[in-house]
């Protein structure tokens, strides 16, 4: 009879050692050490990296006069080739460097050019209205605003 009583005891002992280890309820298990969550979203880095390109409808290949889009001769000096993140041009290319205004048809950013041996930043300012983009710089020399239209 001892050994039944100690053997129903061992069991019932065991069978508490796999119930619920939850808490009771209103006992904080939080660690008071623990650091915060700081992590922002996924979506507020994609967001971010979003911010810091040039916006869809501004991107493709435009020219100052029709020849610039249809040159196969590589004389095209008046065609900008607009990615995500450049403006190329016939001798130089503008790597973004920041945004500092965006918007669907409307950007205003500073580029690290190269181009001819050379090295220099500007900002530059693309703006799309219909089917003319226009870009202006803050270089003092410049001739600018410039009018583009897109290649088809």
């Amino acid at each position: 009879m001892k050994k039944t009583a100690l053997l129903i005891s061992l069991m019932a002992l065991g069978l508490t050692a796999c119930g619920d280890t939850s808490a009771p309820e209103g006992v904080n298990t939080q660690d008071a050490n623990a650091a915060p969550d700081t992590a922002e979203p996924a979506v507020a880095d994609a967001t971010d990296e979003m911010e810091q390109t040039i916006p869809a409808p501004l991107r493709g290949r435009w020219g100052m006069v029709d020849a610039d889009c249809t040159s196969q001769a590589g004389d095209a000096k008046g065609l900008m080739k607009v990615s995500s993140n450049s403006l190329r041009f016939y001798e130089s290319v503008g790597k973004l460097e920041q945004v500092t205004e965006r918007d669907a048809n409307h950007v205003v950013a500073k580029f690290a050019y190269t181009g001819e041996g050379m090295e220099w930043s500007r900002t530059e300012t693309l703006t799309l209205d219909g089917a003319t983009l226009t870009r202006s710089t803050d270089a003092g020399d410049a001739q600018g605003p410039f009018t583009y239209q897109r290649c088809g």
